[in-house]
């Protein structure tokens, strides 16, 4: 708005000269998402009207097609994040030798992208287990990253309390802490990024190893067999270790002509015993954690 008064004085006009005055409303921060236009108007008042422009771009700017000036206007075409920064507009009439300058900040933002997040981890069971997801977004806030544990019962939310998130906003990371973790745990850990810039989320797997000790599986189909008298038996023991060099053992309560025990299948964590010639009505193998198999 004008800022100068023309004085009715006698019979003619007295006009008083003002420097350029920039509307307090144009000025603070313009926000603009990478690869669109943005036209910036920074228009000043002043008396005599004409006023001459001249714009300053932020250290490592430089003037190109994409970047056009217009006396007050500045027309940018395709904004790259590298246009961010503060611009500084100077506007000048003939009203003395004074000039007004004004600064403004231009913000480009853009959808994040993950840079790095930790590779396998292998932990013992109970101890914790950490990992790091980098990105680099405009904006970044707290709720960028978020963080799951999709082969897990529950997922993440299930352990809130086993698990802590630090977010370094100015590094532009999360990490991931999981206190205690179990053999429930392993799996793959997921990074997921996003600040709703065109709805795109971007998707990262690192995965958890958990040592811990064997588990024989106890079934029904595991734990009894029926094979005809003076037939060989197959018998089965399952478990469930980490990492995958469990050694199984097997004891006999019986007297069988031959035995012997088949390569252990790393792929299934089973080892089988064949027993050649069963003779006795009912005999019992005894196995890691002192379980018992029927034959019959």
């Amino acid at each position: 708005m004008p800022i100068w008064k023309e004085i009715n004085a006698l019979n003619g006009y007295i006009s008083i000269s003002v420097k350029p005055y920039f509307p307090p409303e144009s000025l603070g921060t313009y926000t603009v998402i990478e690869g669109e236009p943005k036209n910036i108007s920074l228009r000043a008042f002043a008396n005599p009207p004409e006023i001459d422009y001249m714009w300053k771009y932020p250290v490592g700017v430089t003037r190109s097609p994409r970047l056009v000036q217009h006396k007050h206007l500045l027309t940018i075409a395709e904004a790259k994040r590298t246009d961010s920064g503060e611009y500084t507009v100077t506007a000048r009439n003939s009203y003395g030798d004074f000039a007004t300058s004004v600064s403004f900040e231009l913000d480009v933002t853009y959808p994040p992208a993950i840079l790095s997040l930790t590779p396998t981890q292998t932990v013992e069971e109970g101890d914790v287990a950490e990992f790091v997801c980098a990105a680099d977004g405009n904006p970044f806030t707290e709720e960028t990253i978020r963080w799951d544990l999709p082969d897990r019962a529950g997922g993440l939310p299930l352990w809130e309390n086993r698990r802590e998130i630090i977010v370094d906003e100015s590094a532009m990371t999360s990490t991931l802490r999981v206190h205690y973790a179990g053999r429930e745990e392993a799996g793959r850990v997921v990074c997921s990024a996003g600040n709703g810039i065109r709805d795109l989320v971007r998707t990262r797997s690192s995965r958890l190893v958990v040592n811990h000790g064997p588990s024989i599986v106890k079934s029904r189909e595991l734990s009894k067999y029926a094979v005809q008298r003076g037939n060989p038996a197959y018998l089965a023991c399952r478990a469930v270790f980490v990492p995958n060099d469990a050694e199984f053992s097997w004891h006999m309560e019986t007297d069988t002509r031959s035995k012997k025990v088949h390569p252990t299948d790393p792929n299934r964590g089973e080892s089988v015993l064949e027993t050649i010639h069963v003779w006795r009505r009912r005999s019992y193998i005894r196995r890691k954690e002192q379980k018992l198999v029927h034959l019959i």
